[in-house]
């Protein structure tokens, strides 16, 4: 059986400050983080920028996922805040808004044939049954939903984190 020994890429959509880029770091992944505008970044991640460790993009998630190749990320994770409800609408009916479809498009054609896509919210930005439903009719699969304290920008929330396989 063959092993694939490269090291595991993760994409990070909307990584503000890139405090999680620092526990993918942690997990063996190469993290790249995207945000459509570059933060004051803690010392650890300027130091894990600095060497090379964390690759950080300045451009918006939807263009940005235009030009990757497909099956390039093995793992990739959004928080959910307002920014980037913008790209994934909640459905309300059976059928998905066009720009929530081609964003969701992209980011399925970017995971790996085994890649993963974590959403990390609160409910205050919406109920993890809406982001199941609307990435279910995108083809994406729940596997796990975890509730869990979550951290945004310093603020501690009682919030969930839903992990999805690939559509296929």
């Amino acid at each position: 059986m063959h092993e694939d020994k490269r090291r595991k890429k993760a994409l990070d959509l909307g990584t503000g400050n890139g405090s999680y880029l620092l526990e993918l770091l942690n997990l063996g992944y190469q993290p790249t983080g995207v945000d459509k505008i570059e933060w004051l970044y803690p010392p650890e991640v300027r130091k894990a920028i600095n060497d090379g460790r964390i690759e950080i993009v300045i451009q918006d998630a939807f263009e940005f996922l235009k030009t990757q190749p497909d099956g390039l990320y093995d793992l990739v994770t959004m928080r959910m805040p307002d920014a980037l409800l913008y790209y994934i609408s909640v459905s309300t009916e059976n059928r998905l808004p066009q720009k929530s479809a081609e964003f969701l498009s992209h980011l399925n054609r970017v995971l790996s044939s085994y890649g993963g896509f974590v959403v990390i919210s609160h409910e205050r930005d919406s109920s993890p049954d809406d982001i199941i439903r609307t990435l279910s009719l995108a083809g994406f699969q729940l596997e796990k939903r975890n509730y869990e304290k979550i951290n945004f920008v310093g603020r501690i929330y009682d919030g969930y984190r839903l992990t999805f396989r690939r559509a296929y």
